[in-house]
């Protein structure tokens, strides 16, 4: 009896381990053939312990996305990125679309440092430092002075002076271009213009970076030199005293003469670098005629100018010649400058 019953045994365990092998096949190709990952079983159906034992996995399969989850307008990519369905999309939150232009902009600005406060350009003004000391220190800033008030000045010259004397006024000039570098960014981020880049808004990023970029040289040399006005009744001369005065780079030429540059290095005609490169000349110009600076002053001015749009210019990739040095040049009777421009 007891060998009957274990063949009886053995003959149901074989049978009941056959179904359980076809009912996995069976489930195992309906589930490559539709790749949902999920397991269902009829009512008169069962897992047997030879299923879970060879198979432990097929119970732990997770669902697979669809299609339509992944082009889910949900779904983050970059933004201005065209999804599956058609909708644009953005990645990352509102903060971060507010914060993007304006860290990209701190980047350019580091990088308008890193240039000018570079071995090339801080030794070009030093050279300027060094012509401007030798006129403020010796008597070719007075003597020009003079020269120009009693020999040229005149009452149609100071009608002209105003006009140019207002691109040097930093109370107008500085949030006008600073809103027009925000507005142009932010339209950049938001898709506002129709191209990616804008002259005008190039033009007030560039001015915007030029002004910060420069400021420190230029206040910090204001103060060292200690310059005084040729009409500062304190002062009778224009010898450098340090500390004393805040008059040793005029601001005014600094400031009118950056939009001028800027203009002039964004034109590809020779002629209208030329113009605007000349008319950069006109707000230090107005300066000397109003009797508020001396000539080393104007000059020291519109050269830091000069080499804070260069660096600005290098940072945007912008294709320059070597630079522009200045030196003097005197004979028995007579003062000037001499210009040299290499490429």
């Amino acid at each position: 009896m007891k060998i009957i019953i274990l063949l009886l045994s053995l003959v149901i365990t074989a049978s009941t381990a056959q179904a359980g092998d076809s009912l996995y096949e069976r489930i195992s190709a309906e589930y490559r053939g539709q790749s949902q990952g999920v397991l269902s079983l009829s009512s008169n159906q069962s897992l047997t312990p030879h299923m879970l034992a060879q198979q432990p996995t097929v119970l732990q399969q997770q669902p697979l996305q669809t299609p339509s989850v992944l082009s889910s307008p949900t779904t983050a990519e970059p933004y201005g990125v065209q999804l599956a369905n058609g909708n644009k999309t953005t990645s990352g939150t509102s903060g971060e679309h507010f914060c993007n232009p304006l860290k990209r902009e701190w980047s350019r600005i580091c990088q308008d440092y890193r240039n000018l406060y570079s071995r090339d350009p801080m030794l070009n003004f030093a050279v300027a430092l060094g012509v401007g000391g030798v006129f403020a220190n010796t008597s070719i800033d007075q003597g020009f002075r003079d020269w120009y008030q009693d020999d040229v000045r005149s009452s149609g010259l100071d009608n002209l002076s105003p006009f140019f004397k207002t691109f040097g006024e930093g109370a107008i000039f500085i949030p006008v271009f600073v809103i027009g570098d925000i507005v142009y960014r932010y339209g950049q981020e938001f898709d506002i213009f129709a191209n990616s880049t804008c002259v005008a808004g190039e033009f007030f990023s560039r001015t915007t970076r030029t002004y910060l970029v420069g400021a420190p040289t230029l206040l910090v040399g204001q103060f060292v030199l200690g310059g005084a006005r040729p009409n500062d009744h304190s002062s009778d001369d224009s010898h450098w005293t340090p500390f004393n005065a805040c008059h040793g780079i005029s601001g005014h030429s600094f400031m009118g003469a950056a939009p001028f540059i800027v203009a002039a290095q964004m034109s590809n005609r020779w002629w209208l670098k030329v113009l605007f490169y000349a008319l950069s000349a006109f707000p230090a110009w107005t300066r000397i005629n109003d009797d508020a600076h001396y000539l080393s002053q104007g000059l020291l001015g519109w050269y830091l100018s000069y080499l804070s749009v260069r660096a600005v210019s290098k940072t945007d990739g912008v294709r320059l010649p070597k630079g522009m040095t200045i030196f003097p040049i005197t004979s028995n009777n007579s003062v000037g400058l001499g210009v040299l421009w290499k490429r």
